[in-house]
């Protein structure tokens, strides 16, 4: 299988499919070796996920499917960040886990597992990907005085052009976390904070001048080794079991799974942990139990398709088949920002330039600095709530307020599913029973033209 990542920020999901995913999906049809396509988006990013036929020559489709990405490009958004694609297969999981604990302060844990064991692991054959989970990284953390930066006329834009200027190529959005990673070096915090942003009235503007620089953990990271350490307020969420901080790692799609895992247990034994910091294999995750039927419902209209659902998941109950689960799941509520393009064009506001500030407010991490010879992420922090205190350039140097062009609501998250470039929703259904009665319920629900029911096994 392959997948390919997009993110788009600062758009709603009916955005990325029109203007991002169709587009893709048409010029990844054509592929020979491609059975089938499905995508999910929601806002800011989507998926494409490209099934191929058994005989398929996995790195063959992976090359063509780069050039015909760099075909349409011209086409897409010019504020999309650059497409990923990624090799795996169906339902890959870690090959091996491993649950991390320490009475060592978090700081010292972060130390030794980004700047020890995760290089280790990542030198030795046929590894793919590490993730690690709940662990913040060490970080140089910039917290924006936004009062400060506005007296002084300075948009986040001007922070982030400074750091540009330092020879800093442009980056790219990880979407499974908040941060824009771009490679470059800066030699000492103090150097960090004496970078002049800009000058006013020919009088230089330094970093330290409009923000605190401080060297500590990514508190944008979620952590539960210590939540006193991640200085974060209550949610009105609700409450999820707490996960553990672990390791997980990936074999590459070519690699002998066993082979990986022997080589990571040796070197997990040659590694000398400080004392008060175990690393615990964990058991491999039980494959869940299929469901013992699947309606898929397909169609062009979103509200139809949840209203069909919603019948369909209604009279299933009322014959007592109660585990059903819902793919794309019910929509829950929460904080969205939203690009007014119309009017931004208006007041002659460079996409690139909101997207970038948007970056900012979701923890933008925007270069790379050496701290005793390691390479420490440089973060920038801003809260949504400071929305209308966050100031954007027009392209004639005006300082106006995020706010006049960006809508901050609750609404509830929207995710469209599709399957060979066709919407789709998904009931699996899971019963001890009989499952005749359910097929019956299915094919006598009247769907309009258009849309249609497909029923598995």
């Amino acid at each position: 299988m392959l997948a390919i990542d997009v993110v788009l920020e600062g758009a709603d999901a009916p955005t990325l499919e029109s203007e991002v995913v169709i587009p893709i999906e048409h010029a990844m049809a054509s592929l020979k070796g491609v059975h089938s396509i499905s995508s999910r988006s929601e806002a800011d990013h989507a998926r494409i996920e490209l099934e191929l036929s058994s005989s398929a020559d996995l790195f063959a489709v992976s090359s063509e499917a780069q050039h015909a990405l760099g075909a349409i490009m011209s086409s897409l958004p010019a504020e999309l960040s650059p497409p990923t694609i990624t090799r795996s297969a169906r339902g890959d999981e870690p090959v091996i886990r491993f649950a991390v604990h320490g009475d060592l302060p978090l700081v010292a844990i972060s130390e030794q597992v980004h700047d020890v064991i995760k290089p280790r692991f990542e030198r030795l054959a046929g590894v793919g990907r590490i993730e690690v989970r709940d662990i913040p990284e060490r970080a140089v953390i910039i917290d924006i005085d936004l009062d400060r930066a506005s007296a002084v006329d300075v948009s986040i834009s001007d922070v982030l052009a400074a750091i540009e200027r330092h020879d800093m190529p442009a980056g790219r959005i990880d979407a499974n976390a908040s941060s824009l990673r771009v490679a470059g070096e800066i030699a000492t915090v103090d150097a960090l904070a004496d970078m002049v942003v800009r000058k006013v009235n020919d009088v230089p503007v330094r970093l330290r001048d409009i923000a605190r620089i401080e060297d500590g953990l990514d508190r944008g990271v979620e952590s539960n080794v210590n939540p006193k350490d991640r200085g974060l307020s209550a949610s009105p969420r609700p409450q999820l079991a707490p996960r553990e901080p672990s390791i997980a790692v990936w074999a590459q799609y070519n690699a002998n799974r066993s082979d990986v895992v022997r080589a990571i247990r040796d070197e997990l034994a040659r590694l000398a942990l400080p004392p008060g910091l175990t690393l615990t294999e964990l058991p491999r995750q039980p494959k869940p139990t299929p469901p013992s039927l699947v309606v898929s419902l397909y169609g062009p209209d979103l509200v139809q398709l949840n209203a069909h659902a919603d019948a369909i998941d209604a009279k299933l109950r009322a014959i007592g088949i109660v585990d059903i689960a819902r793919d794309p799941p019910i929509a829950a509520p929460e904080q969205t920002l939203t690009v007014d393009r119309n009017r931004a064009a208006q007041l002659d506001v460079a996409m690139p330039d909101v997207h970038a500030t948007l970056r900012a407010l979701h923890g933008s991490q925007v270069g790379d600095l050496i701290v005793n010879g390691k390479h420490r992420p440089i973060v920038m922090h801003l809260v949504p709530s400071d929305l209308d205190r966050v100031r954007v350039a027009t392209r004639r140097g005006q300082l106006i307020s995020l706010a006049d062009i960006v809508s901050q609501t609750i609404t509830t998250t929207q995710v469209i599913a599709r399957r060979d470039q066709v919407r789709t929703m998904t009931l699996s259904i899971r019963t001890k029973g009989s499952l005749a009665a359910a097929r019956d319920i299915v094919k006598r629900h009247a769907l309009p033209e258009g849309f249609r029911a497909v029923v598995s096994p």
